[in-house]
């Protein structure tokens, strides 16, 4: 999934938003970062109905972050980083 990605910090608490195009936009919820480590939920609508939600796990390091996204059993590797 490609998105463009805003995240703000304030103390410990992380917010922030992925926009996906479209009018795709998911919010940030349930944020923390302790020192390079971080934490959040994604939830999103599902088309078939309900939601689901990613649970984000993420090592921030130089101008990027790598980590592991959870959901409905599975877990996959995720990453980004701010624009050049």
């Amino acid at each position: 999934v490609d998105a463009t990605v805003a995240l703000k910090t304030e103390g410990e608490k992380l917010t922030g938003t992925f926009d996906l195009g479209g009018g795709r936009v998911w919010a940030v919820e349930d944020g923390t970062i302790k020192g390079n480590d971080i934490t959040f939920v994604l939830r999103r609508d599902r088309p078939s109905g309900g939601s689901m939600s990613y649970d984000m796990k993420g090592t921030l390091k130089d101008e990027a972050i790598a980590g592991s996204a959870t959901a409905m059993g599975s877990t996959v590797e995720w990453s980004m980083a701010r624009p050049k």
